[in-house]
């Protein structure tokens, strides 16, 4: 076997941080008792003779030798995986990070350039679309008001790449295995699981546009989109107008789902995008369910004297949902209850009203009230 030396340009496609992923999923330990200022100490896991071998691999690509460590890493590896060095490099850059690449096939007078109110538009598009994706995944929910922290947790590990010409392209890098990260070898990662589900919606508007059958995204939303990631694609497509491709580079050591296995790409059109809009919609539409909010009085409206029974009162709460994230609530009281409320608000104590809780338009709204309690 031909072995790498510091020279060669395949060391620059190395990444550490993807080295540190390839080495963690292939079982290699990191050995905390050993303490290097420029280096860090893995274990291979034992073969069949109970045997391990340790390998150095360096902190910081800042480092006078590094391209000479890291091309004794990658030869090692080499023997050890019997793998040509450039094979191995390949699965190093692509083994644990999934690419998630939106390409705008009409960027209008200017060529591969974008107006910055569109570049940010559909960076938000591109945010929205992974942000409610993992909060559909932690709580399938058809619509959120707002995300839910874990959503937020998860864009942490979300990086942009590098754009890339062929009209106007956006890279997205996300990491599926992390160094730091204790899991089960046997359970889908989280990340991919969010990956998986953006690619299965894509499918399903496909599948929808040859059926002419939106309802088939609608009723597929707790395992594909939710009406937030429906908005998000008609952002990234300067709502309706442009024709965007969407595809996905998996990483090769994490084996796909069956469903979305054939799932690489997909360019939206006019077509996609009516059953895109369709289905945000239909999704904003929650069905009445019994519910008791609690939060912060936010809003009290009263027109005319609160203490006529005949007057409506109504309420605003501001209640935090643990799967539909913070939700402003409003209820019609009676003067008993809106006396309440207003107690509530005065002395800064969260409310908490037992009813039945839907979405109207754009407003969630809390009827047939049963209860109203001040949280002491």
């Amino acid at each position: 076997m031909n072995l790498i030396n510091k020279s060669s340009p395949l060391l620059k496609q190395v990444n550490l941080e993807n080295l540190y992923s390839f080495l963690s999923y292939k079982g290699w330990q990191r050995k905390y008792d050993i303490y290097l200022e420029k280096n860090q100490v893995f274990t291979s896991p034992k073969n069949s003779y109970n045997e391990s071998i340790d390998l150095t691999v360096p902190k910081s690509v800042k480092f006078i030798d590094y391209y000479s460590r890291i091309a004794d890493v990658v030869n090692t590896l080499s023997l050890v995986y019997d793998r040509t060095p450039e094979d191995l490099i390949n699965s190093i850059a692509s083994s644990c990070t999934d690419i998630f690449k939106v390409r705008i096939i009409d960027t209008g007078l200017f060529e591969n350039s974008l107006p910055i109110e569109e570049v940010y538009r559909e960076v938000g598009g591109i945010r929205a679309l992974f942000l409610y994706g993992a909060s559909s995944e932690w709580s399938p929910e058809r619509h959120f008001d707002s995300p839910l922290s874990k959503g937020q947790k998860f864009l942490e590990n979300c990086r942009f790449g590098h754009t890339f010409q062929g009209s106007f392209g956006f890279t997205v890098e996300l990491p599926i295995i992390k160094l730091s990260e204790d899991r089960d070898m046997f359970e889908l990662p989280f990340e991919r699981k969010v990956n998986e589900r953006i690619a299965r919606g894509l499918n399903l508007i496909q599948e929808s546009v040859i059926s002419d059958d939106a309802d088939i995204l609608v009723n597929s939303y707790s395992s594909a989109f939710n009406s937030k990631m429906c908005d998000a694609l008609l952002n990234l497509s300067n709502q309706s107008t442009k024709s965007v491709e969407l595809l996905f580079n998996w990483a090769r050591e994490i084996e796909l789902s069956e469903d979305v296995s054939s799932f690489q790409s997909m360019i939206l059109d006019e077509r996609h995008y009516e059953v895109i809009s369709y289905a945000s919609e239909k999704l904003k539409q929650v069905p009445a369910e019994p519910a008791i909010i609690s939060g912060r009085v936010i809003n009290l409206h009263c027109s005319q004297n609160p203490v006529d029974d005949s007057i409506t009162k109504s309420v605003v709460v501001k209640h935090h949902s643990e799967t539909k994230g913070k939700i402003d609530v409003k209820a019609t009281l009676n003067t008993h209850s809106y006396k309440k409320a207003c107690e509530a608000h005065i002395t800064g104590k969260n409310l908490v009203i037992q009813g039945t809780l839907e979405r109207s338009g754009s407003q969630w709204i809390l009827s047939k009230i049963k209860g109203v309690e001040i949280q002491n």
